[in-house]
């Protein structure tokens, strides 16, 4: 949890994340944010029901599990607004 109210949200491999994203390991970390290699465990249950290879090409009838980057900011107010200034760059 966060100390003080401020600082970065634990997180640990296996943790999901609204019930969609399942952490797989620690990308980075920089002055204001960790970044976490997650798996969306949305896109497999959508396409469980198609055949998955053990290295997908992209190709038709292919499973290919979608991994992402989730960022965790920190709390600290300061940090807050960079973020949502990166975000609004976007």
């Amino acid at each position: 949890g966060l100390q003080g109210g401020r600082g970065y949200h634990k997180v640990c491999v296996s943790k999901v994340f609204s019930q969609s994203y399942a952490v797989i390991k620690k990308l980075g970390w920089g002055h204001f944010s960790t970044v976490w290699m997650v798996k969306n465990m949305q896109h497999d249950q959508k396409h469980s029901a198609v055949p998955s290879t053990p290295k997908s090409t992209g190709a038709v009838g292919s499973n290919p599990i979608q991994y992402l980057a989730l960022q965790v900011q920190n709390s600290a107010e300061h940090y807050t607004k960079a973020a949502i200034e990166l975000l609004n760059c976007i």
